[in-house]
């Protein structure tokens, strides 16, 4: 069945994740805990692991755009899994690997995303050519 306000939280909680970013460097926001998408997550925080179409959680949508990756760290401090697996079997960070969002990687590898929880995200980073992500990982593993 059709839950209609589950839907416009997901529908709001993706828009808030789009203009997290946007709402700090404009000054419309004095501090992550003051966006809209805080305000969200207080209000219903079991979003911040929401699977919308296509399987994606809120962490995946973060590694599909620039601005979206700006959100990574916040979400996953407010609980979000590092390593969700989407209905296509990627990761959160097999999504930044793809499109070289190198800011989303760097937030999900030093919060404890597994580099390899689903197949090696450096396989998705090289076939995407994304350089950024490529020396993210490189960073990454010479850390330990």
């Amino acid at each position: 069945m059709f839950d209609c306000p589950a839907r416009m939280k997901t529908f709001t909680g993706l828009a808030a994740i789009a203009t997290f970013a946007a709402e700090l460097q404009s000054g419309k926001a004095a501090s992550e805990d003051a966006t809209a998408l805080a305000a969200l997550l207080d209000a219903f925080p079991d979003l911040v692991n929401d699977v919308s179409t296509g399987g994606a959680s809120p962490l995946h949508t973060c590694g599909m755009s620039r601005a979206n990756q700006h959100a990574t760290a916040f979400l996953i401090s407010r609980g979000a899994d590092v390593d969700a697996v989407d209905a296509y079997g990627f990761t959160p960070l097999d999504r930044a690997a793809s499109n070289n969002l190198a800011i989303a990687a760097e937030a999900l590898l030093k919060r404890g995303a597994d580099p390899d929880a689903n197949g090696p995200p450096r396989d998705v980073a090289t076939q995407s050519e994304a350089r950024d992500v490529l020396k993210a990982l490189d960073a990454r593993a010479k850390e330990g």
